[in-house]
């Protein structure tokens, strides 16, 4: 009879214990997954001479609360100190991405930034040199569906 009084605690115990393995297990696999699963919504910015206003869209992108997963700039060729600003803006914010291109037409800026995004894409583009309808001409046919566009113009 003392043997069975202590046979029931160990098996509560390992009963406890086997839950305990699974709730941890089923939390981290679930995480993993739902990672897998969603991706942010990649913003990606083309620049080029922007030495004026790259600083302050970084520093505005980053001060609000709700923002998609990571940053991309594409620097399309610029002549300033726009790369030297970008470079040092990288190592101040974390999941800020750079692309530095060689002077290039934004078709084929556009192409090489998209290739290196994870998931969907919004695009803005700066809409003092482009409309809406060239913009979307100028991108692959293979990246339309994932990607949003937006224009912006930089004049004052």
């Amino acid at each position: 009879m003392n043997d069975f009084l202590f046979i029931e605690p160990v098996a509560i115990m390992m009963i406890v214990v086997v839950f305990i393995i699974i709730y941890f297990c089923r939390s981290y696999f679930l995480s993993h997954y739902n990672g897998e699963k969603w991706r942010g919504i990649e913003t990606v910015i083309f620049v080029k001479n922007a030495q004026d206003e790259i600083e302050g869209i970084v520093k505005s992108y980053y001060s609000r609360q709700i923002r998609p997963a990571e940053l991309m700039i594409v620097d399309c060729g610029s002549s300033d100190q726009t790369p030297q600003i970008l470079e040092r803006l990288s190592m101040q914010y974390m999941g800020l991405k750079l692309l530095l291109l060689s002077d290039l037409p934004f078709q084929l800026c556009a192409q090489e930034a998209l290739k290196h995004t994870s998931g969907p894409a919004m695009l803005l583009v700066n809409g003092t040199a482009l409309n809406y309808k060239e913009v979307i001409k100028l991108i692959d046919p293979a990246f339309k569906k994932n990607v949003g566009i937006g224009l912006k113009s930089y004049e004052k």
